[in-house]
């Protein structure tokens, strides 16, 4: 559904040319989509749960989990969308390898873990610096992506308008 919308090309295949859909379009919703409150709700993503699940709640049609990504500018669902428990542990063994999950990731305020700052044994000895680990800050992350942001349903057809128009510009 998503890529029915995009403008196709003849690009030229040794020694024939074929008709191909225009994957690298990249359309950002106007404002009144992104920054009103009117035409969103937030949302709390619950361990396991996709973009197609949502979609199919909210919209009746998984083929809408298009919409819930780029409201949230997801363009890797993969890669930028919340992680089971299980795919975070399993994500950060292959990224900083076996045994260094634990290990020292960054130094990072105590009364704001988010916040990373420059070693300082003084600082570390005092408390205000802790170490935060490969795990916990990847935990810190992917808490992040939990929270997102839904189109209202009747603001669905508004929204596949504008972005047909978008896209065909």
């Amino acid at each position: 559904m998503f890529f029915n919308h995009f403008p196709r090309l003849l690009y030229p295949f040794d020694p024939k040319k074929e008709i191909v859909t225009d994957i690298f379009r990249r359309v950002v919703p106007r404002d009144k989509f992104i920054v009103n409150e009117m035409f969103l709700e937030r949302y709390t993503l619950r361990s396991g749960e996709r973009p197609e699940d949502i979609a199919y709640q909210l919209y009746k049609d998984p083929e809408y989990h298009w919409v819930i990504l780029l409201i949230n500018n997801i363009v890797d669902p993969y890669n930028e969308w919340y992680y089971t428990p299980e795919q975070l542990l399993a994500m950060v063994t292959q990224r900083y390898g076996a045994g260094n999950e634990n290990e020292i990731h960054h130094y990072a305020l105590a009364a704001r873990p988010l916040i990373c700052s420059d070693y300082n044994p003084t600082q570390i000895e005092s408390g205000e610096l802790i170490p935060i680990t490969h795990l916990e800050h990847e935990e810190l992350e992917n808490e992040a992506r939990q929270e997102i942001l839904l189109l209202r349903p009747v603001h669905l057809n508004d929204f596949v308008q504008e972005f047909k128009l978008l896209v065909a510009a």
